[in-house]
């Protein structure tokens, strides 16, 4: 977690606004055509594993516990098992090379993460985070 803009904590319509304003605005320079912040903490916890960090740091990194850590990254855990462990910074350069978005065109997140062989996480309401914060 982190907080709002003024360092407090994010009100459900601070998170809203700060969304559209910021978040929305980076997709778009980035080419991204759509994206959630969920979308980055599934991608961080997905490099932690990519990196051959265990299920409890992963799961101390976001804040729950190692079994919550199992039921939503499992098929990611499952995905990663034969392939070599990768540090992110190196698995990410290593996507960019590959996988370059040409300008102009707009790919989701979810797509640019299936290409590079990441399945979507199928969400469940109990786990999406990127509701923010309950009022």
């Amino acid at each position: 977690m982190f907080p709002d803009e003024r360092g407090g904590v994010w009100t459900a319509n601070g998170f809203e606004k700060w969304r559209q304003r910021r978040f929305n605005a980076l997709l778009q320079s980035a080419g991204v055509a759509a994206g959630r912040p969920y979308d980055l903490r599934h991608s961080f916890a997905s490099l932690l594993l990519h990196e051959g960090r265990d299920v409890i740091y992963v799961a101390r990194q976001l804040g729950h516990g190692a079994d919550l850590t199992l039921r939503t990254y499992g098929h990611v855990i499952e995905e990663l098992e034969d392939s070599p462990q990768l540090p992110a910074e190196e698995a990410i350069e290593q996507a960019r090379r590959t996988h370059v978005n040409p300008p102009g065109t707009h790919r989701s997140m979810v797509e640019s993460a299936e290409e590079r062989g990441f399945r979507a996480l199928e969400l469940r309401p109990d786990l999406d985070s990127n509701q923010g914060p309950t009022p």
